[in-house]
């Protein structure tokens, strides 16, 4: 049967929900979709590969926005990116590379002018054969032991301007004003893209930490609780050599 490759829609998302069970043993969590692709404040496309009315690949489109340096422009990272057990054989060569093919096709038409992503070295290696990806540079990992804080460290951390929020209000509007005239891009961390990002994702808990610089934000950082470990998953600041990362 011939596989057509096109851009995915919401009405695909049935057989999508099967391929991804199928790939990965069990299907995403509950809300985890809709969150990511339906209620993103951003655009961008996805593109599956379908056999019939089947889903047989997906390379998904996590949208965001590209600031910086003067830049605004819409922009994705590249998720959710599978391909049935048994359509991998061919997949390698064909489906996933013409999957690749449209998704860049599909998302420049849209101004997207890159994506980029976190592979493991299996699909990285595929990615720099098939797809022409570039690797900017591995990812590190710092783990550090959380002990209970001395009666010294909590009196400290009580003159600290560091408080814990349930979204960030005004005065983040500055500190995005901040980040955005620095040189280069970066992805958007406007208050609707991380009250999106963090306020309202199924089954994910967060934990939102802001230093207060008077009435502007001096910067903020974002845990995400993962069994016994606080992952650090967003640290942000006005003067990165000041105070405020140390305090936060």
């Amino acid at each position: 049967m011939t596989v057509h490759v096109r851009r995915a829609e919401a009405e695909d998302r049935p057989t999508l929900m099967r391929l991804f069970t199928s790939v990965f043993g069990s299907p995403p969590a509950s809300g985890e979709w809709e969150w990511k692709y339906d209620r993103n404040p951003s655009r961008a496309a996805s593109v599956g590969a379908f056999e019939g009315d089947e889903a047989i690949g997906f390379f998904g489109g996590l949208a965001t926005r590209f600031v910086g340096g003067g830049a605004d422009l819409p922009g994705t990272s590249g998720v959710d990116v599978m391909t049935a057990p048994a359509a991998r054989r061919l997949g390698r060569s064909g489906v996933y590379r013409e999957m690749g093919q449209r998704f860049v096709e599909e998302n420049r038409v849209l101004g997207i002018p890159f994506y980029f992503g976190f592979p493991n070295d299996r699909h990285r290696l595929a990615g720099e054969r098939l797809l022409g990806f570039r690797t900017v540079e591995r990812a590190g990992q710092w783990i550090r032991p959380v002990a209970r804080p001395t009666l010294a460290r909590r009196l400290r951390s009580r003159l600290r301007p560091v408080r814990v929020v349930d979204a960030f209000g005004p005065g983040h509007d500055v500190l995005t004003e901040r980040l955005c005239a620095r040189p280069g891009v970066r992805t958007d961390r406007s208050r609707t893209a991380l009250a999106w990002r963090f306020g309202n994702r199924p089954g994910v808990r967060y934990l939102l930490l802001e230093a207060s610089g008077g009435r502007e934000s001096a910067g903020y950082a974002v845990l995400r609780f993962v069994g016994e470990r606080a992952l650090i998953v967003d640290l942000q600041a006005a003067d990165e050599a000041g105070g405020a990362v140390v305090d936060l």
